[in-house]
């Protein structure tokens, strides 16, 4: 890995400009199971924590769920 995160004081990191979302790994398979099972438990809101750059976050959004990431 070419770029490390920064830890701050707080115990949050932040990562060097130049990283982008393409470098976080994302498991579809994983994703599309959450989706299945909100859907099933009727729960239209997830939240995602440790969301890094969202991209779980944008998945669930692009599925019709409400979801938000920190």
């Amino acid at each position: 890995m070419p770029w490390k995160p920064v830890p701050t004081t707080t115990g949050a990191w932040w990562l060097p400009q130049n990283v982008t979302a393409d470098r976080y790994y994302f498991d579809q398979s994983f994703a599309e199971a959450v989706v299945d099972l909100a859907r099933r438990g009727g729960y239209g809101r997830l939240l995602d924590v440790g969301a890094g750059v969202g991209r779980y976050v944008g998945f669930y959004r692009a599925r019709g769920l409400e979801a938000s990431g920190i």
